[in-house]
């Protein structure tokens, strides 16, 4: 009798015997067809942030892994970035409200020339640093926004709208137009309201309306026995005589 092979079985349960070589050469291409058509087919899964949620990829077949719409994220998530299964692909979704970022930068590097936001319990402060010669870094300005206020690092602020409202900031031109009125008023001889126990011309309690501001003087006289009167760097004294 001739010699006799032992081949597994394509189904990988136990062996047969093959009686030649061309038996055993055909079962063992079978063989292998089978068994790499069993490792295509049991392929690789993959999943995303919820790792029950898997995709399948038979070996040699692509897997699509894509952006997408941003997600809600909960107050209990820590996670800025999550991927999701999408039918057959993995979406890549950033959350709509970001949490637990410290800080973004257009900075190649730190004390390179660029613009850096901080986020910090207090609040956030706004860094800029111009570029330098040979590309190093120049002087940088900071603005902060925090539970004090706001503190413009010794900048102007610009372009600031005319006010309007009681809680508006004043612009320089609203400022400066406030300045000029109060300086017409004064230069027209705008009159200052006074009056005394009684009044020369009104009835008592009433204002005179006689001293303009620009060129009046406002004089206080005494009683020449009882009452005097003394100016002194912008002070007036009113004395009582000690004989009255």
């Amino acid at each position: 009798t001739g010699p006799t092979y032992n081949i597994t079985k394509a189904d990988g349960t136990g062996t047969e015997t093959a009686s030649n070589v061309g038996e055993a050469i055909s079962k063992l291409d079978t063989r292998i067809t089978t068994a790499n058509g069993a490792l295509v087919t049991k392929g690789l899964d993959f999943t995303g942030n919820d790792t029950t949620a898997k995709v399948h990829r038979d070996l040699g077949t692509i897997l699509t892994i894509k952006g997408a719409d941003n997600f809600t994220r909960a107050d209990a998530e820590t996670n800025n970035i999550k991927v999701v299964k999408n039918n057959d692909d993995l979406d890549v979704k950033l959350a709509e409200n970001l949490g637990n970022i410290k800080s973004i930068s257009s900075a190649t590097g730190e004390g390179k020339p660029g613009s850096t936001i901080t986020l910090g319990a207090d609040g956030v402060t706004i860094a800029n640093t111009a570029a330098g010669q040979g590309g190093a870094a120049g002087e940088t300005k900071t603005v902060t926004i925090g539970k004090d206020g706001i503190n413009a690092g010794g900048m102007k602020i610009t372009n600031v709208a005319e006010a309007t409202n009681d809680g508006d900031a004043a612009n320089k031109k609203y400022v400066d137009n406030a300045i000029s009125n109060l300086n017409t008023t004064v230069t027209n001889n705008a009159n200052l309201r006074y009056a005394g126990d009684t009044n020369e011309g009104a009835k008592a309690g009433e204002d005179h309306l006689n001293l303009p501001l620009a060129t009046g003087t406002l004089k206080v006289a005494g009683t020449a026995d009882q009452i005097k009167t003394v100016a002194n760097n912008g002070t007036i004294t009113l004395s009582l005589d000690e004989k009255v």
